[in-house]
C-alpha cells in the first residue's frame, strides 16, 4: 500500500508579516505621552456635577437665607414697638379713667357740700378733657372763666380760683430753685418766681376791692 504524500507546512510570516505589523494598532505602551501637565483634581466651579457648590451659587444660596432674616428680624421689631405703644397707650387711657371717676366723686361731694358753682364747673370741664384725652379743652375753659367772669367782670370766685392757682404755682418754683445747681437756671426761676408774687398781690387786691 502506497503512503500518500506529505504535505509541507507553510509560513506566510514572510509574505504578511510587514503588512500586518504596519497595519497593527498602537498600544499606550507604545505611544509617546505628549501631554506633560501634572494631573490635578478638578476645582469646584470645573466640575459642578460632583454635587458641589460653585462661588457664585454658595453666595446666591447665602443671600437667599439672609434676606428672610433680616425681614423675620425687621418685622419682630415692628411689632415691639407697636405692642409697646398699645402699652402705654393703655396704661395711659387707665390713668384717666381713674382721675376722671375721682374728679366725678369730688363733684357729687361739692354740689352736697355747697361748692362754688365755678369750681364745679371747672372740674367737671376737667373730668370731660381727661376722659376725651383733651387737655386743651380744659385749659381753654379755665382761661377764659378766670379772664371774663374774674377779671372782666370781677366776681370774686373766679379772682379767687386763679389766686389759689397762682400761689400753687408759686411754690412749685421755690421748690424748683432749691433743687436746680445751674446759675443761669436759678436766674430764671427767680424771676418766675417775682412775676407770681406779683400776680398774687394783684389778685389779692381786686378781691379785696369786691369786699
Amino acid at each position: 500500500m502506497q503512503r500518500a504524500a506529505e504535505i509541507p507546512a507553510l509560513d506566510f510570516s514572510q509574505l504578511f508579516g510587514p503588512i500586518l505589523e504596519e497595519n497593527r494598532p498602537a498600544t499606550a505602551a507604545d505611544t509617546p505621552r505628549t501631554d506633560t501637565r501634572e494631573y490635578s483634581s478638578p476645582t469646584p466651579w470645573e466640575n459642578p456635577a460632583e454635587g458641589q457648590e460653585t462661588p457664585h451659587s454658595a453666595t446666591t444660596a447665602g443671600e437667599s437665607i439672609e434676606a428672610p432674616a433680616q425681614g423675620l428680624l425687621l418685622q419682630a421689631e415692628q411689632d415691639r414697638e407697636a405692642a409697646e405703644r398699645a402699652t402705654a397707650a393703655y396704661k395711659e387711657i387707665e390713668q384717666n379713667r381713674r382721675r376722671s371717676e375721682a374728679l366725678q366723686a369730688e363733684i357729687l361731694k361739692g354740689t352736697r357740700s355747697g361748692a362754688s358753682i365755678y369750681r364745679l364747673f371747672l372740674t367737671a370741664a376737667e373730668a370731660i378733657a381727661e376722659m376725651t384725652r383733651n387737655r386743651y379743652f380744659f385749659d381753654q375753659v379755665q382761661g377764659d372763666i378766670l379772664q371774663i367772669y374774674g377779671r372782666g367782670l370781677g366776681e370774686p370766685e373766679p379772682l379767687q380760683i386763679e389766686l389759689d392757682r397762682t400761689r400753687g404755682q408759686l411754690h412749685h418754683l421755690q421748690e424748683a430753685q432749691k433743687r436746680e445747681t445751674d446759675l443761669d437756671s436759678r436766674e430764671r426761676i427767680a424771676a418766675a418766681i417775682r412775676a407770681h408774687r406779683a400776680r398774687i398781690r394783684d389778685l389779692e387786691d381786686r378781691i379785696a376791692a369786691t369786699a
